[in-house]
């Protein structure tokens, strides 16, 4: 897991050397807010007593992106986001908020403002995990995959459907004990958003 979080850190570096060695070069630039809608989804848990999972109910999250625009195709950019966490099933006091920062890279394969284009998102993740008495933060992986639509008015409007995977690693605390214990924590979730651009 270190491996990849080491990877994921790097590439992650260089992407935003680039981003910042283009960004004289861009042709537009858009300030992106965003409102996203989780519809449920998955944690994923794994630690000393074993793995397990559990369902996350539907929940919000607010983002801002910074996108360049380097030609008709591409924009790159870079974000950050805090996304609330649902209710567990049967267990509402349990929570799993999440704050990635990340990069951000869409392309409009028709060329065409206004029609479909594919996003991918790659960053870091803070997972401020509070769940059956164990609480910590964790730190991992951040990507999201999906597809969007750009309507280029001013502002102008962006709707986006994503699957969004939050990793997180690290060690908790018991409620009742100060003792540690290593986690492990994947929450995968499908998102909708809506967003304006300036």
């Amino acid at each position: 897991m270190k491996k990849i979080i080491g990877r994921s850190l790097s590439i992650m570096v260089f992407c935003l050397i680039l981003l910042f060695i283009t960004g004289s070069m861009a042709l537009a630039e858009d300030k992106i807010y965003k409102v996203r809608y989780f519809n449920g989804g998955t944690l994923s848990i794994s630690e000393s007593e074993g793995d397990s999972e559990k369902k996350v109910g539907s929940s919000i999250a607010f983002s801002y992106e910074r996108a360049l625009e380097i030609n008709e195709s591409f924009e790159l950019g870079y974000g950050a986001s805090f996304q609330f966490s649902g209710d567990f099933e049967g267990d509402i006091l349990s929570k799993s908020h999440c704050l990635p920062l990340y990069i951000l890279l869409n392309y409009y394969p028709l060329s065409i403002e206004g029609l479909p284009y594919l996003t991918g998102h790659l960053g870091y993740n803070f997972m401020f995990y509070d769940v059956d008495d164990n609480k910590g933060t964790l730190k991992g992986l951040y990507f999201a995959a999906g597809a969007g639509i750009r309507i280029p008015k001013y502002p102008s409007i962006r709707a986006e459907l994503l699957y969004i995977v939050n990793n997180g690693s690290g060690d908790v605390e018991h409620w009742y004990s100060s003792s540690l214990e290593k986690v492990d924590a994947s929450l995968a979730r499908i998102s909708l958003s809506v967003g304006l651009g300036y």
